[in-house]
């Protein structure tokens, strides 16, 4: 994961969590926003990953979302945004 030297420290403890026998939804979160944040296409990928295990409809398809991905409309969410459209 590249992290700039600046945002480091702050992410350190959330990052080390996730590595070390799993992130859990707070984990995920966290994979999520450095994904957002740095662009990091294999973060997101963690997180649409644990997302889908957790059952985590809302947050999974964010991580889609991000990662240019289809949608699926099984879900309530993208079900209501592919209706929008």
């Amino acid at each position: 994961m590249r992290v700039p030297l600046t945002a480091a420290p702050a992410l350190a403890p959330a990052t080390d969590e996730q590595h070390e026998g799993g992130p859990g939804m707070a984990g995920a979160l966290t994979q999520l926003e450095i994904g957002r944040r740095l662009r990091d296409r294999t973060e997101l990928e963690r997180a649409e990953a644990e997302f889908e295990e957790m059952g985590a409809a809302f947050d999974l398809g964010e991580a889609r979302r991000l990662l240019g991905r289809e949608l699926d409309p099984s879900t309530p969410r993208e079900a209501a945004e592919s209706a929008a459209r």
